[in-house]
């Protein structure tokens, strides 16, 4: 690419822009759906409740800070459209699921410290509070007796 050709230079700027709106989309998504399941489990496993309610809380934070980035940076509202997750009926299989996101997650958010790094220090605390979200499921699970 001629770096002084402008049209080039914007073609590719567009391109690196579009990819990080659509992630920051559905990084915020991601977060939202999270901490709607966490409310819909709160419900469904009332000994469980203080815990799901805390995780949701935290994704709800998250999705705050999501929201206000993506304006900050494209101008704009994201898209605020989610797609309602169903658990299976057993907490064994539920929080092996919610694990497996958390770690996701922290993956994700990993990645995007490197993609962002104007945002470096806001995604790797995303990671760590997933992290930290996927060290509470693990403590659960091991109070869980496991059906076979």
């Amino acid at each position: 690419m001629d770096v002084y050709n402008k049209e080039a230079v914007q073609a590719v700027w567009a391109r690196v822009t579009a990819s990080k709106e659509q992630s920051l989309g559905e990084f915020y998504k991601y977060e939202l759906q999270a901490a709607e399941s966490y409310r819909r489990l709160a419900m469904r496993f009332p000994k469980q409740r203080n815990l799901f309610l805390s995780l949701s809380r935290d994704e709800e934070r998250h999705a705050r800070q999501l929201a206000a980035l993506y304006y900050m940076l494209f101008g704009c509202p994201v898209s605020q459209k989610t797609e309602r997750v169903e658990f299976p009926s057993e907490l064994c299989q539920v929080v092996r699921e919610l694990y497996r996101g958390e770690t996701d997650a922290v993956q994700r958010y990993t990645v995007a410290a490197e993609q962002f790094p104007s945002q470096y220090s806001l995604f790797t605390a995303l990671a760590a509070d997933e992290a930290r979200h996927a060290d509470r499921l693990l403590a659960l699970m091991q109070t869980i007796p496991v059906n076979k």
